[in-house]
């Protein structure tokens, strides 16, 4: 190593410091409706039929423990199960984890105390809202903060931005650069739970 204004960073070195391991790796937050309970049958097939590079350690968490526990006995990786209902549950939550997947909604209504629990404790936060109000006060109000710790913030997942972004992905592809992309699209049959009080 050079020290000095030109100081040269030896990587090799940083490759042994193994940084401090949370408890989970991923959590699945708010998964017992709809869309979670497809995110986590998806996630336990992944972890065991997958390429995954290593073990993955995950848990489930919302409100309700008998939900909760009855889906984890349906997973063949048996995550843990964690209740968090509270303020200080969901902060000790997000400080037990390094990626919280947050499912409750409608996200206006609960969806702030788990993005301020993952900045505060520096998780990385994942979201399948589809609710642009939501997305823009979680910019204006936590952006910069996530920004300067190195997070990411991941909003409208999912089938909120798939269809639009595989579109845009093979058009691109297709045709070359774009300079506009329009989507109109339409849907037939009934909302789940969430997404309907969310489109109240």
């Amino acid at each position: 190593l050079l020290f000095g204004p030109f100081a040269m960073i030896d990587f090799d070195d940083l490759d042994e410091v193994e940084p401090e391991r949370r408890p989970y790796d991923l959590v699945v937050f708010g998964c017992t409706g709809f869309s979670g309970c497809l995110i986590v049958e998806q996630l336990d097939t992944l972890l065991v039929d997958g390429d995954v590079p290593k073990a993955i350690t995950w848990a489930l968490a919302g409100r309700s423990l008998p939900k909760l526990e009855k889906m984890a006995s349906q997973c063949r990786t048996r995550p843990k199960v964690v209740q968090a209902a509270s303020a200080d549950e969901i902060n000790q939550l997000a400080a037990e984890a390094t990626v919280i997947i947050a499912l409750a909604g409608p996200y206006l209504d609960c969806g702030e105390q788990v993005v301020k629990a993952c900045v505060g404790s520096g998780t990385h936060y994942i979201d399948i809202t589809g609710e642009v109000n939501f997305g823009h006060f979680l910019i204006q109000k936590y952006h910069k903060a996530a920004k300067e710790k190195g997070l990411r913030l991941i909003q409208f997942a999912g089938a909120m931005c798939v269809p639009e972004d595989l579109a845009a992905y093979l058009l691109a592809r297709k045709l070359g650069p774009l300079k506009q992309l329009r989507v109109y699209s339409w849907g037939y049959g009934f909302r789940g739970g969430g997404s309907f009080h969310t489109g109240l």
